[in-house]
């Protein structure tokens, strides 16, 4: 019986070290696939208000996740490379528009708070602080988009209230309730 014990305990001992001994290796972000992070550093996003002013906003940080190796149990770790763009206008505008991905998505515009929700969402959520909708094949504006996010602020709390993101060109429209503006990207 002891030497039993001895045997699994030795045994149990082996596949911990091989487990922790291993290295596993993450993939780089594919910097090809732009449905979730459409712009890269350079990149203009032009946007046009209902009173027709104009915003022009570039990518002046952009940061992409190279590949990593890793020692461990593989579902110790987590192979979800990180990637997010800042897109800003002159520094008398103090407005930026960030988006960053990982295991979630996170907006924010300006010095706001965040809106985060899961890449990989259902059609509804609903949180304490907003609400978001997706939608696969939506039309706007006559023209039909894949990937359509809808984003509401429940909290009060942030300037912009709500906004749609849409795959491949990330931010299509947002709404500012202070100035009562809607900013559709051209």
């Amino acid at each position: 019986m002891r030497k039993n014990n001895l045997i699994k305990t030795l045994l149990l001992l082996f596949i911990l070290f091989l487990g922790y001994s291993c290295k596993y290796k993450c993939p780089a972000y594919d910097l090809s696939d732009r449905t979730i992070i459409s712009f890269r550093q350079g990149d203009t996003i032009t946007y046009v208000s209902n009173a027709l002013d104009t915003m022009r906003l570039v990518v002046n940080e952009f940061y992409a996740e190279q590949e990593s190796m890793f020692k461990g149990l593989y579902m110790d770790y987590e192979c979800e490379p990180q990637a997010y763009y800042i897109a800003g206008g002159d520094s008398s505008m103090n407005f930026f528009i960030k988006e960053q991905h990982d295991w979630e998505i996170q907006v924010s515009f300006g010095q706001e708070v965040n809106y985060t929700f899961p890449w990989r969402a259902s059609s509804v959520i609903v949180e304490n602080d907003m609400s978001m909708f997706y939608e696969n094949g939506k039309e706007i504006r006559g023209r039909v988009y894949q990937y359509v996010m809808e984003v509401k602020d429940k909290s009060n709390r942030r300037r912009i209230d709500k906004f749609i993101k849409v795959g491949y060109y990330g931010i299509l429209e947002f709404h500012d309730k202070e100035t009562n503006l809607t900013w559709v990207q051209l």
